[in-house]
This record gives structure tokens, sequence and C-alpha cells, in this order.
């Protein structure tokens, strides 16, 4: 955790440290960094430097709450840009839906065999799981998300 008043470095030293643990993480080729801050405005200023550090960054977190110039960097966008991210989206939306009509029909009286619920919950996790897989290579390096 780093404190301190505004204008000390807090940024500077944590886009530092994140670069170290990036650089010392390489040698593994499926590991992480995750970088949290306590608000949305030092969860991106945390992004922009780590940018400038040149790491590879996926800024995650309410579309509305991050800010602009940050917003090819979201997770959002790299699934509208990956056309099989996006495809899977879709797949899981359209299986989710499913999902909940299922469950509203077994409570009016209406019949959908286990065996149809079980396929939609797999069909469901196997297009979460493309999600996940497809933008993999977005998410690298570095993962910046706000903790509120």
């Amino acid at each position: 955790m780093i404190q301190g008043p505004p204008g000390t470095g807090k940024t500077t030293v944590a886009a530092a440290i994140a670069f170290g643990f990036v650089h010392q993480c390489r040698r593994s080729s499926n590991s992480k960094v995750l970088a949290t801050a306590f608000s949305n405005v030092g969860a991106d200023s945390i992004a922009e430097q780590a940018i400038r550090l040149g790491l590879k960054v996926v800024r995650v977190g309410k579309a509305s709450a991050v800010s602009q110039g940050l917003w090819d960097y979201t997770l959002d966008a790299a699934i509208e840009n990956d056309p099989d991210a996006k495809k899977a989206m879709e797949e899981v939306s359209k299986a989710t839906a499913n999902l909940k009509k299922s469950s509203l029909n077994g409570k009016k009286g209406g019949s959908r065999s286990k065996l149809d619920i079980s396929s939609e919950r797999n069909k469901r996790d196997l297009t979460t799981t493309a999600v996940k897989a497809s933008i993999d290579v977005r998410m690298n390096s570095f993962f910046l998300s706000n903790i509120n």
C-alpha cells in the first residue's frame, strides 16, 4: 500500500513497482500483474503511467467511470475489437437468457428437462471460457482495476 499527500509521486512509484513485477514475471508466459486503486481516478492515473512505461494494460471497471483516454485499454474495448470474443459474448448472453427463461418456466409449471438446462449451462460456461481465451493475449502483462 502506498499512501501520501497529493503530488508526492505515489502514482510514479506504483507504476514503477508494477513495471518491475511485469519484467520479473516475464519468464512465465502466463503470469499477470494486478494493480488496484481506491478510486477510478487513481486507477486511471496508474494505468496512464503504466502505458507511458510501455506496459500492456487492461483497465477494468464500470465503463462510465473510466476516463475517455483509456477506453481503448478497457476490457470492453478488447472484446469489442475481437470478433471471436464478441461472438462468444453474444452466445453467453443468449445462453444466460435461456437459463433465466428456463428457471421462470419451471416456477410457472412449465417443463424443461434437466438435460436442457444442463446443456444451456455448459454452453454458457464454454462461451465464457472462449471470451477469456480470446482476450488473454491483450491481458498479457498488467491488469488494473479500482477496488470500489
